[in-house]
This record gives structure tokens, sequence and C-alpha cells, in this order.
């Protein structure tokens, strides 16, 4: 049996606007480049998206050099933020796999639908 692949965590503290890194009327959201390879979940708020394999997909990439003098570079991968569904992470949301979980689920399934 396969082992599991640990889902890494990443918050952030903002969003970026496309226009600044060539790539107008996008949002776009920066991920270190130390996380390659991996299955990520980026956070920001209570919106959340998963990357499955950081590395791939980019939308572009900077490098920048290390602002606290540690004579490094770091890189910073971007991607559009597509946030998924509400963080399970709010207390308001019920938690997985009981009835009032998905009565909630379903309660926002149709808000999408209503005109």
């Amino acid at each position: 049996m396969a082992k599991k692949e640990k889902t890494r965590t990443y918050k952030i503290k903002a969003l970026i606007g496309g226009y600044k890194l060539g790539h107008p009327g996008e949002t776009l959201v920066a991920v270190p480049n130390k996380y390659e390879g991996s299955k990520t979940t980026v956070r920001y708020g209570s919106e959340k998206m998963t990357i499955e394999c950081v590395g791939k997909n980019v939308v572009t990439f900077r490098t920048f050099e290390d602002k606290f003098g540690r004579n490094k570079n770091y890189t910073l991968l971007y991607y559009k933020w597509v946030p998924g569904h509400v963080d399970s992470y709010d207390p308001n949301v019920p938690k997985e796999g009981t009835p009032e979980y998905r009565a909630y689920i379903k309660k926002l399934e149709d808000s999408l639908y209503e005109d």
C-alpha cells in the first residue's frame, strides 16, 4: 500500500494583482519554490486553493535577493488564484462528514443557482 502524500499548508498575507507581473485581469498568489514538487494548500483568510504539484502550471516566477543579507536568492512561483470552498476552519462550518455539513453544502450549492 502506497503511503499517502502529506499536503503542506502555506498561509499568505495578500493576493497579487496580475498587472504587476504582466498578467492584467488575473489575481495571483506567490508560493516559494521550496514547496516545489509537493501538494500544497494555499490559504488566504477563510479561502483556500490546492496546488497538486508546486512547480507545474506556473503563470510566472521571479527571483529576488534576500533582503536580510544572507547572501542568497529566493524564487517565488506565481499561480492564478482560484479559491475553493469555504475553509473548514471557519467556526460556522459544521464538521465534515456530518449531516449538518451535508445540509450546509447543499445550501451553498443551491445558492449558486438562485437568480
